[in-house]
């Protein structure tokens, strides 16, 4: 009977020591494991550079933090570029978008401003680079309107008109400030060429590629006036009148202050 008990307790404290043993290993894995992220969050950090700026835009703050990589070591998110908008309102988040990993490619890239706020009830922004430019919309309520597009014209102040074209894509938008909505998108294969207005109006012309075969392409040129009112196209023949330098619509970069370094406004 002694013996049996003698055995009861050595196998409890063998029990006792095994888990405590457990337990030692346990702990001194997590702290390695705590202390190593910690390492490498504060090394990830110094590698980084922060931009903050900060806007107000009526009765709303525009906080844009950016952080750009340096030096040539890219194994850690972001590689070269990180943007973060946040709209606040009161202290009270209203909206905000997150650019996590910008890649130098296209032209410049992080976020940027026009030279100057044209319009009142509406702050403008623009991302560029990952070959997706995108112009940043900011109405009167802190909603970011996100639309295709980095070079940018205001049109009758009252339609923003955004364009964008990348490889064998075409990306034109046009955004109506009154109705906080785009009212007209090409997002297709194809090349947009110049915007034209006459009486008012505006027309573009588009070429489309059709592959006859593997060394021959065939050309389709197509001309259009853009009703803004419907938000659609009509196909019209090809005008002399219309289409011709004096009534080329500009739109292009000129309006955007690109004198900031990449990812650092």
């Amino acid at each position: 009977m002694l013996l049996k008990n003698a055995y009861r307790v050595d196998k409890l404290r063998l029990g006792v020591g095994n888990n405590f043993m457990k337990n030692l290993i346990f702990f001194i894995t997590c702290f390695i494991f705590i202390n190593t992220c910690i390492s490498q969050s504060f090394t990830n950090i110094d590698k980084l550079l922060k931009s903050e700026k900060k806007y107000y835009f009526g009765d709303y703050v525009i906080n844009l933090i950016q952080y750009k990589r340096l030096g040539t070591e890219q194994e850690d998110n972001p590689h070269y570029c990180t943007s973060d908008i946040y709209i606040l309102h009161n202290d009270t988040l209203v909206d905000n978008i997150i650019f996590k990993d910008i890649e130098p490619l296209g032209w410049y890239f992080g976020v940027f401003l026009p030279k100057t706020q044209e319009l009142k009830d509406h702050f403008l922004m623009f991302k560029f680079g990952d070959y997706d430019c995108r112009t940043l919309i900011i109405d009167s309520k802190g909603k970011i309107h996100n639309i295709g597009g980095g070079d940018y014209s205001l049109y009758k102040n009252q339609y923003i008109i955004s364009r964008y074209h990348q490889d064998s894509i075409t990306n034109l938008n046009i955004f109506d400030i009154v109705k906080n909505r785009i009212i007209f998108s090409i997002n297709k294969t194809g090349e947009l060429g110049n915007l034209y207005l006459y009486n008012s109006d505006l027309y573009f012309q588009w070429k489309e590629y059709e592959r006859i075969s593997d060394r021959k392409w065939e050309t389709h040129e197509l001309y259009f006036k853009i009703d803004l009112n419907l938000g659609s196209t009509e196909l019209i023949p090809p005008s002399k009148n219309i289409f011709n330098q004096n009534n080329i619509y500009k739109i292009d970069f000129s309006n955007i202050d690109l004198s900031y370094d990449n990812c650092c406004q």
